[in-house]
């Protein structure tokens, strides 16, 4: 398989470079990395057209290579060293996108990144559900591949097929190209699946990063390091949850 990591900066801290750089990947065609520079934002624009607009350009990119799979990987995003290989699996075994692990870093919501239910109301408007608003599945497929409806991508693979069918696009006014694909690719029947054992920091400044904790009493509370490595969870077979039966 053929990857194309591809990364959208406007300042990188060395140990995401790193751990990019140095991804535990077998294949003998090896990987590139392509880092688009810049934060402008345009007059007419807001900041999640901006992002969404670069994110085009980026998949306009990789549909004019020879690519098979794109990876998104994030400024502010520390992967673990197996994190290509297990979202490659996830593509072997048949999933259309891959998504790793992580915690959004808002001030008051700080929502594992995995969406087992993403739905858009008579207005357009998406609504969410995190997997850990259901803290016993979430705990219980700790380590293991979900099937999700999406979300993020903080370090996400996804394949040719997807990119040649569905153009990156803005959702609801205020979010960006990551919600909209996740409906777009449910619409279309592409399988979803998120590696709860591909485990993600996400750095709020250069030293501080918050991770997903399954042990605490809310687990939609983040833990809080420094910046370090963490050792993903062991695979095992693939779940289901069913965000309108959460005891199931």
């Amino acid at each position: 398989m053929r990857i194309l990591v591809g990364m959208l900066a406007h300042q990188l801290h060395s140990e995401v470079v790193r751990r990019v750089h140095s991804q535990q990947w077998g294949g003998h065609d090896g990987y590139d990395v392509l880092t688009m520079w810049g934060g402008d934002i345009r007059p007419d624009e807001d900041r999640f057209q901006a992002v969404t607009r670069k994110y085009q350009d980026l998949q306009r990119m990789f549909l004019a290579g020879h690519w098979d799979a794109l990876l998104t990987v994030e400024q502010d995003m520390l992967i673990p060293p197996d994190a290509l290989v297990r979202l490659a699996q996830l593509v072997e075994d048949g999933a259309d996108i891959a998504y790793a692990l992580y915690v959004w870093r808002y001030d008051a919501q700080h929502w594992w990144s995995a969406h087992p239910h993403i739905e858009a109301d008579a207005d357009g408007k998406p609504w969410f559900s995190s997997l850990c608003h259901f803290p016993d599945q979430a705990r219980a497929h700790w380590g293991q591949p979900v099937i999700v409806d999406g979300l993020g991508f903080g370090c996400t693979l996804i394949t040719r097929q997807v990119l040649t069918r569905l153009p990156f696009r803005q959702s609801h006014g205020d979010h960006c190209h990551d919600t909209a694909l996740a409906l777009d690719a449910k619409a279309e029947g592409f399988i979803q699946i998120c590696d709860t054992g591909a485990v993600c920091g996400h750095m709020l400044d250069a030293t501080r990063v918050i991770w997903p904790d399954p042990t605490s009493v809310s687990i939609c509370v983040c833990r809080l390091s420094e910046v370090v490595r963490v050792a993903p969870g062991a695979k095992v077979p693939v779940a289901s949850v069913d965000p309108r039966n959460p005891n199931r």
